[in-house]
């Protein structure tokens, strides 16, 4: 970082006291910088910048980026590092980024193949529908009445369960007899179900 050089007449001293971990700092940062007090104000410098707060800033967007990749594909935590180590580094935050879109990418793909099976699933759906329309449309809506000596509407129509899982349909109008006699036919108009004989 670069500096105006400094004002020879002008001075003031500061007294400022550091615990053993900050001391050890401030010489260490000390060695580096040339002095320690070219090291304070330096970093007075970097945080009057400004930087520090876009460096922040653009950790936190990144990591809110990495969130919203994470909730749309858990693939993508395995390439993803600690927001810390994000923070280490434009470069290594950069790649992390990359494999957060690639994996997105494959969520999206996924998504479009799930999408092709709902879509497959509701065109078996309508086949199917349109299948029971045509069983539907072919049961029968009159049978004919051997008492009444016509055709009677399903409205008319009773049921009876028999042995088997038989069902008969007889003739509401009339009692249920399943059997004849010699003054009355059956009032069974058909079976419905069982295996059939």
């Amino acid at each position: 970082m670069t500096s105006e050089p400094p004002d020879n007449r002008y001075r003031r001293r500061f007294l400022v006291e550091f615990t053993p971990a900050e001391s050890d700092l401030a010489d260490r940062m000390g060695s580096v910088h040339g002095s320690k007090r070219r090291a304070i104000v330096n970093g007075l410098q970097l945080l009057d910048s400004g930087e520090v707060d876009a460096l922040r800033a653009q950790v936190a967007a990144l990591e809110k980026e990495r969130d919203t990749a994470k909730a749309s594909a858990t693939k993508a935590s395995e390439g993803l590092a600690t927001a810390k180590e994000r923070a280490a580094g434009a470069k290594e935050a950069a790649g992390d980024l990359r494999a957060e879109r690639a994996a997105h990418a494959k969520t999206r793909s996924d998504l479009a193949q799930t999408q092709q099976e709902i879509a497959s699933v509701r065109q078996a759906l309508a086949n199917a529908q349109a299948e029971l329309q045509r069983y539907a449309a072919a049961l029968p809506t009159m049978a004919y009445c051997p008492d009444c000596q016509k055709y009677v509407p399903r409205s008319e129509w009773a049921e009876q369960a028999a042995e088997g899982g038989v069902v008969h349909v007889y003739h509401s109008k009339h009692d249920y007899r399943p059997k004849g006699s010699i003054t009355k036919y059956p009032s069974v108009l058909f079976w419905r179900g069982g295996a059939g004989r």
